[in-house]
C-alpha cells in the first residue's frame, strides 16, 4: 500500500505527463496515458469486452494497479512478454520484456 504522500506524488506526475490524474483515471477504469476504457478482466485474446480493453495476464493487471496504464500502453512502454512455458510461478526470465515483438 502506498502512503498518501506517494499517491499524491504519483497523481501529480500523471497530471503533468498525461493531463489526467492517476487516481481519477483508475477510479473510472480508464488508462491514465491514452484514456482508453479498461476492463479489469484477464483475457489473453485482448478482445474488447463491452467496449473496454482487458489485460493479457495477472501481471499486466497488477501493473495497471501500479501505473494506471492499459494493456496497449504497457506494451508500448515495456514491450511484449514471452509466454510462460509453465503455470507455476514467474521467474526473472519470464518477466523480461521483448521490445521488438508484435504484441497482437
Amino acid at each position: 500500500m502506498k502512503t498518501p504522500e506517494m499517491e499524491d506524488a504519483l497523481d501529480a506526475m500523471a497530471k503533468a505527463m498525461f493531463g489526467r490524474g492517476r487516481r481519477d483515471s483508475m477510479g473510472n477504469s480508464i488508462c491514465v496515458s491514452c484514456g482508453t476504457k479498461v476492463s479489469l478482466i484477464i483475457d489473453p485474446s485482448l478482445q474488447l469486452i463491452e467496449g473496454a480493453l482487458p489485460f493479457r495476464d495477472a501481471l499486466s493487471l497488477k501493473e495497471y494497479g501500479i501505473s494506471g496504464l492499459c494493456m496497449k500502453c504497457q506494451d508500448g512502454v515495456f514491450g511484449c512478454a514471452e509466454p510462460d512455458d509453465d503455470d507455476d510461478f514467474d521467474t526473472d526470465a519470464d518477466l523480461l520484456w521483448e521490445r521488438d515483438q508484435d504484441c497482437d
